[in-house]
């Protein structure tokens, strides 16, 4: 028996891009969240462990070069030009690959809903 229930909040677009596509497959919703989540979910998550992986080590990389900077501001209370446009890369950088991983987490979602 079916007695569990669970809220989700998503945006109006895409509610109705999962309806859509739920009509289209003649499935339920609930019978689309439960193949995505309960049989999908290997096959996602060794993909998502390895691109964690990379994400992580990248941000740590990142994160290395900007407390050298650091480190250098504080012994010398100044920073030059080019250590600031480093600083700046690293954060623009660090930005990309932030919205990478967001953007990979709702291709993730759709790639999944086309399967």
């Amino acid at each position: 028996m079916k007695d569990g229930i669970i809220i989700l909040r998503i945006e109006e677009t895409n509610k109705k891009e999962i309806m859509s596509y739920c009509k289209k497959h003649g499935i339920s919703l609930s019978e689309l969240l439960r193949e995505a989540a309960c049989e999908k979910t290997n096959k996602l998550t060794k993909k998502q462990y390895s691109l964690d992986k990379q994400l992580k080590g990248e941000i740590n990389r990142i994160g290395n070069n900007i407390n050298q900077i650091a480190k250098n501001y504080n012994s010398n209370r100044y920073l030059l030009d080019s250590e600031k446009e480093r600083l700046f890369q690293y954060l623009d950088k660090l930005e990309a690959l932030i919205n990478e991983h967001n953007e990979f987490d709702r291709k993730k979602f759709y790639e999944m809903l086309n399967k």
